[in-house]
């Protein structure tokens, strides 16, 4: 963990330090028509959007976010977050920090494949007050979804030196955890990407 942590530094430094020294690309903030079209009515799922506060956007420097809770009769619902950015260096970091300014203490990360990708993505198990939630998360960039973050960042941080920036973002998916039973929350998880890939997929394009 440490090593990674002083990899992620050091990346980091370095891309500010060359950012400074390139001028900028012109980075695009505008809306996206697809994640506009991002499907509120997803086969047999219902949606509701979660209302973001503005400084969400000016934080994340995109317009092209989505937070939205999905819902499939007699199941819990599933909270979809989209971070989108069609033209950038930049990224949102990896979930962790953010849960765990929210109370929420991470019981245990590990890497898992699921049906409907072609990658590995990130599982965290999440707990607060008692309450157990799964997240799977991973990352894009250009045309090629990451499990990764530094791998993420590399390419998304290259591109943009070569001053042809691509679009960068975060694919992040969580619902409540029943009884302790993960393999039940897993199920659910992989059915929805397995729904919603055909629309994520646009994004790579």
């Amino acid at each position: 963990m440490n090593k990674r942590f002083f990899i992620i530094v050091g990346i980091l430094i370095v891309g500010v330090g060359l950012s400074l020294v390139f001028k900028s690309a012109e980075i695009d903030f505008g809306i996206d028509e697809r994640v506009v079209n991002l499907p509120k009515q997803l086969g047999v799922y219902t949606s509701r959007d979660v209302e973001l506060d503005a400084r969400i956007y000016d934080i994340l420097e995109t317009r092209n976010v989505v937070m939205r809770h999905y819902f499939k009769e007699g199941e819990p619902p599933i909270l979809f977050y989209l971070i989108f950015s069609k033209s950038t260096h930049k990224t949102s970091d990896p979930p962790e920090n953010c849960l765990r300014g929210e109370g929420r203490a991470i019981v245990s990360k590990e890497q898992v494949e699921v049906s409907g990708l072609d990658i590995s993505v990130n599982k965290l198990l999440v707990e607060k007050s008692g309450v157990k939630d799964l997240h799977l998360y991973w990352f894009m960039a250009g045309d090629e979804f990451f499990q990764s973050y530094v791998g993420q960042r590399l390419k998304l941080i290259s591109s943009y030196l070569r001053r042809s920036p691509q679009s960068g973002g975060q694919i992040r998916i969580s619902t409540e955890i029943n009884n302790d039973d993960q393999t039940e929350a897993i199920k659910r998880l992989e059915a929805f990407i397995l729904e919603m890939m055909p629309y994520l997929g646009k994004l790579l394009e």
